[in-house]
């Protein structure tokens, strides 16, 4: 997670990793820029304490359908950032159990 982390801070795209419940557990200073959150008040917490209750909740539901697919995508969302609004492309793998 360490070099991961290393890797997002150096990059100048948005770069996060939400856990299986929607948490996020890494979000770069670049992510940061974008929403006009840093990364303290956004690990542990899903996309309602970035995004408007309604984006949040389409975001959430992007995120249990895509899981439940079980297959790699690349999708557009729509957001309302601290830049305005504004459409990302959002990679989502396909998830399966890590090794023990």
């Amino acid at each position: 997670m360490q070099l991961l982390e290393v890797v997002a801070e150096g990059s100048t795209d948005a770069i996060y990793v939400k856990d299986t419940t929607g948490r996020y557990q890494l979000f770069n200073r670049q992510a940061g820029q974008f929403v006009g959150k840093d990364s303290a008040s956004v690990i542990g917490h899903d996309d309602r304490a970035i995004f408007p209750l309604r984006e949040a909740e389409t975001l959430i539901e992007n995120d249990r359908r895509l899981m439940e697919l079980g297959e790699t995508r690349t999708i557009e969302e729509v957001v309302t950032t601290a830049l305005g609004v504004r459409t990302f492309l959002s990679h989502h793998p396909s998830v399966s159990p890590c090794p023990p």
